[in-house]
């Protein structure tokens, strides 16, 4: 019905926790918690806390970073996770440019903003940035620049953008190893090409290196 609360209920989250642990021989280790936006389920702190007492040894809220930029108080009760837990924070770019052309709006100083509220409360961060040809593409560098800079990142995830239909514009696609040479060519080679390994899951989509 319109108007009616959509959110999962924390018994069938609970089911699909069962199900995935299960599904794992009760060796499942990670979780990521997504969306839509989690952070605005009114039981995100008791999903969390669910996910620890079922055994996961590694919790992720994968988030825009709205509430943990606006709710102190919020990115406090997150910091009493400490321990296998961590934000995977949406973050395209230091501009509102890029922000507005990918998500229709200025965010940067709300990412700023998140991220320093994360800072404060020791909570590890991993930055999350979906890479569009022609709108961030030449943005990696300067997005690994200011991760490195910042107390409590401790990674950076980089996702070809996809696209699906019909009116899929070819000429933005970004492949990854397009990704990868805009890396080495954006870091004056601090970062190289040759430096990446592919995960087995996926060894054309998939790439890992170290700092």
């Amino acid at each position: 019905k319109s108007g009616e609360n959509k959110d999962l209920s924390l018994e069938k989250i609970s089911e699909m926790m069962d199900f995935y642990m299960n599904a794992e021989n009760g060796k499942a280790e990670i979780l990521q918690i997504s969306g839509g936006e989690p952070t605005l389920h009114q039981d995100i702190i008791k999903i969390v806390q669910m996910a620890r007492d079922k055994g996961f040894k590694y919790v992720m809220i994968n988030t825009n970073g709205m509430r943990i930029a606006q709710d102190e108080e919020f990115v406090r009760e997150l910091s009493e996770f400490k321990g296998g837990f961590e934000i995977y924070l949406q973050f395209d770019g230091l501009s509102d440019e890029i922000y507005e052309k990918l998500r229709h709006k200025k965010l940067l100083e709300i990412k700023k903003k998140a991220i320093a509220n994360l800072s404060k409360y020791n909570i590890p961060t991993t930055l999350v940035a979906t890479v569009e040809n022609g709108v961030n593409d030449k943005a990696l560098g300067e997005i690994l620049s200011f991760s490195m800079n910042e107390n409590g990142i401790r990674g950076v995830n980089f996702q070809p953008v996809s696209y699906y239909g019909k009116a899929a514009p070819d000429t933005h696609r970004i492949t990854l190893s397009g990704v990868l040479g805009r890396i080495e060519n954006q870091t004056n080679s601090m970062i190289k090409q040759s430096d990446f390994l592919p995960l087995p899951c996926n060894v054309e989509r998939v790439a890992i290196t170290y700092l």
